[in-house]
């Protein structure tokens, strides 16, 4: 096969037309996973990569006026991305090619034609184009013959030196070997087990790489791959098979907190003496995972018979992340915990009990997290004022 339905491809991508329109006389395509899934007849991500022979900032602002759109510019980068009302997003780069002058640097950028731009990406399934305007619109762009490893099943490197010049590779490879269910070719394979033992978690790109690896519905089998091609810190596979799905399913439970898995699931996934590391990623998405610990100590905690009240002490004081991990490691009580206090409102506050002729002080905070107690164990007097003058012969007592 040599070429698609144009119209297929702007039916499956309704906003390609605007973009088409924009390009007027200069060359588009569309390029990377979308392509790929296309030839898989698989469902896109959220992203639409497109190559122009020419100015894609330029292209991009046209056609996201068009569609009523936001559009991000990076002008010095040649680059832009329209973001469509339906929570997707259309990358537009400029036609270019690479160079590494330093291996694991960042790239050198020059303007290139669209074979320039197939031959810097990762993978060949991810370096083939469909045309979207002139002569040649629907054909197949496939210089690296990635239709063969499509058909072959396989994930294979662009070049030999490709994870020299950037190791992060390595868990590109996994995380896509695992999405497709794609074995690694055996020249790939060979390259990567000689690269994955040096995979270095405080490299900005590797990093990133494994953010994404952790957001993949399949993450397990990806780390799992990883693992098997050398990479040394990444953690117990039986213990990240099993708490990646308590994780999933505690974060779906619908009275708790709205909080991301992945860095939990980092938490779980690396070693813990690498999280201690300078590792380049965010500082509230590593404090999450260096919490991990902190979960499991918690979990042991909460078992058997306890006082509401009693649940409340320990895990009030703890960040909302932290208890989603605690429920996930066999921690009893948190779901009644979630629902007890989704809808707890005190009646009775500080200024009550000033007015009341409480000294301001400590004992304010204590009497009041003595009343939510009796409100969580069902003890407290049902009318405000009555729990008022609970509250009062609380502090007195003391």
């Amino acid at each position: 096969m040599d070429s698609v339905s144009l119209q297929e491809v702007l039916q499956r991508h309704p906003s390609l037309r605007e973009v088409v329109k924009a390009a007027d006389r200069v060359g588009v395509c569309l390029v990377g996973g979308s392509v790929r899934d296309l030839l898989l007849d698989r469902v896109d991500g959220a992203d639409i990569d497109v190559v122009v022979e020419g100015d894609a900032v330029q292209v991009a602002r046209v056609a996201a006026a068009d569609l009523g759109a936001r559009v991000a510019t990076h002008e010095r980068f040649g680059t832009a991305e329209i973001h469509l009302p339906d929570g997707r997003w259309i990358d537009l780069v400029s036609a270019r090619r690479e160079t590494y002058p330093v291996a694991g640097a960042l790239p050198v950028v020059q303007a290139g034609t669209l074979d320039d731009d197939l031959a810097r990406r990762d993978i060949t399934v991810n370096a083939m184009a469909i045309r979207l305007n002139g002569e040649a619109a629907g054909e197949i762009v496939d210089p690296c013959d990635g239709r063969h490893d499509l058909a072959a099943r396989l994930v294979r490197i662009m070049h030999p030196e490709s994870f020299a010049d950037d190791p992060s590779r390595v868990l590109r490879v996994a995380r896509y070997g695992a999405r497709l269910d794609f074995g690694v070719e055996a020249v790939t394979r060979r390259a990567a087990e000689r690269a994955a033992p040096d995979l270095d978690l405080t490299s900005a790109r590797v990093a990133e790489e494994l953010v994404r690896t952790l957001q993949e519905p399949a993450a397990v089998p990806a780390l799992a791959l990883a693992a098997r091609l050398g990479v040394s810190w990444i953690a117990d596979l039986d213990t990240i098979r099993a708490e990646f799905a308590a994780l999933d399913t505690a974060v779906g439970v619908s009275s708790a907190p709205n909080v991301p898995v992945w860095p939990l699931r980092l938490g779980v996934a690396v070693q813990p003496q690498w999280l201690e590391r300078d590792v380049a990623i965010d500082g509230w998405a590593l404090s999450m995972a260096r919490a991990v610990p902190t979960a499991r100590t918690l979990a042991g905690r909460l078992h058997g018979q306890m006082r509401m009240s009693q649940v409340d002490d320990l895990l009030r004081p703890v960040a909302p992340p932290v208890v989603v991990a605690a429920r996930a490691f066999g921690a009893d009580h948190v779901d009644a915990w979630w629902q007890a206090t989704a809808t707890l409102d005190l009646a009775v506050t500080g200024h009550d009990l000033i007015q009341a002729g409480v000294v301001p002080g400590p004992q304010l905070g204590r009497g009041l997290a003595w009343l939510r107690g009796q409100m969580l164990d069902g003890t407290a007097p049902a009318t405000r004022d009555d729990q008022l003058t609970a509250v009062v012969d609380y502090i007195q007592r003391q």
